[in-house]
């Protein structure tokens, strides 16, 4: 990537893992390309929003640890997403506000108690290379971005669009006040906890049966329910306990392509004593018969179309929830499927947090997701990323 005007910030730490993000590329998943782009898109958007720039602008995206950042021209940003108790030359900043900062500024951010990434928006978005209109980095394989790569210490990123106003310092008025004040778009923004629920619609690979009746399990206290008017009870009942009858917890290898989980507490007998092994052996060996019978067209599985959000059992394994950098396509059975109001909230969740599973139907999926993009609509007016 060349710089074509001076840049804008140089990173004096890259943190953990800083990249350049936006929307993603939509509609290119039939050539095998994922939509990738910002986790939370949400809290991308909402960034965007406070410094004026359009929803699906670059932004740098911090997973856990933040950089350290030098503004070496004036600008203005805005932090939304997890708060890593961000220092504005050693003055705390509050994040879901605008902020004007001059040259020579220095931006250090600490790391995040709960959620996962903080998104820093600039007027203007930040530089990026170009791959099918989308400056999102892809990891895997190495695309948009700087580089295709995370962020190193001494990389330096201009203005994607800059106007002429922003072009010499003797044209901004800088004053060390908020220019816009996110107070009113806090209702768009999920109460990060270590303890998530995701609402759920049965996935393509698990089909009607007959329903087993040969017992239930009764919807845990954390609401990862199911409804019974779904098509969940007709899953055998080891199956749904498994899916909905406990948490699962997500493993530290998981990363943007998809969380690895683990089922959390083990099932208990109506007596209340905790399973033995060899019960939870028999218990997954029902699991993966119910898969088999449940996938289609025959127990032998075929590469099919996964999306973010899909919850995938390799068989004999722990699910994976996969990622906004997913791959297009999978050869395992696909049980679940998170809706799109609560896509966001996967890019939130970090390692050894807890994940329960609430059943929905596909009716009130769509009707969920019409209130949400409503009600978003209603305070970011040009949010268009669904």
């Amino acid at each position: 990537m060349t710089l074509s005007r001076p840049p804008i910030i140089e990173f004096l730490d890259p943190g953990m893992l800083t990249s350049v993000q936006d929307c993603g590329r939509s509609g290119l998943r039939h050539l095998g390309i994922s939509r990738g782009g910002s986790a939370d898109y949400l809290a991308a958007a909402i960034a965007n929003f406070l410094v004026g720039n359009h929803d699906c602008q670059s932004v740098l995206e911090c997973t856990l640890i933040g950089p350290t950042i030098k503004f070496l021209r004036p600008c203005v940003f805005a932090l939304t997403g997890a708060d890593m108790m961000a220092t504005l030359d050693d003055m705390a900043v509050p994040m879901m506000v605008a902020m004007s900062v001059k040259a020579g500024s220095v931006l250090k951010m600490g790391s995040c108690e709960r959620g996962l990434r903080t998104y820093i928006a600039i007027a203007g978005g930040v530089e990026g290379d170009l791959f099918f209109d989308s400056r999102a980095t892809h990891f895997t394989a190495k695309i948009g971005g700087y580089k295709g790569r995370a962020l190193r210490q001494g990389d330096v990123l201009n203005l994607a669009h800059e106007d002429k106003d922003q072009q010499t310092d003797d044209r901004i008025e800088y004053r060390p006040k908020p220019l816009v004040d996110g107070n009113a778009l806090q209702a768009l923004v999920a109460d990060y906890s270590h303890d998530w629920v995701l609402r759920v619609v049965m996935g393509p690979d698990l089909l009607s049966q007959e329903n087993e009746n040969d017992g239930d399990v009764s919807p845990p206290h954390h609401g990862g329910d199911y409804d019974d008017d779904i098509g969940f009870h007709r899953l055998h009942k080891d199956m749904r306990a498994q899916l909905f009858g406990t948490y699962f917890q997500v493993m530290p290898t998981s990363n943007r392509m998809g969380l690895r989980l683990k089922r959390g507490r083990p099932l208990e007998r109506s007596d209340g004593r905790p399973d033995s092994q060899k019960v939870n052996q028999k218990v997954n060996q029902n699991i993966n018969q119910d898969i088999e019978r449940s996938a289609k067209p025959s127990p032998i599985m075929y590469s099919s179309a996964v999306y973010p959000g899909t919850v995938q059992y390799p068989l004999g394994g722990e699910p994976i929830l996969l990622g906004c950098d997913s791959q297009t396509v999978g050869g395992y059975p696909r049980l679940l499927q998170v809706i799109e109001a609560d896509m966001s909230l996967i890019g939130q969740i970090r390692p050894m947090d807890k994940i329960w599973f609430r059943g929905v139907s596909i009716k009130q999926a769509r009707d969920i997701g019409l209130q949400k993009l409503s009600f978003t609509r209603s305070l970011l007016p040009d949010f268009n990323y669904l």
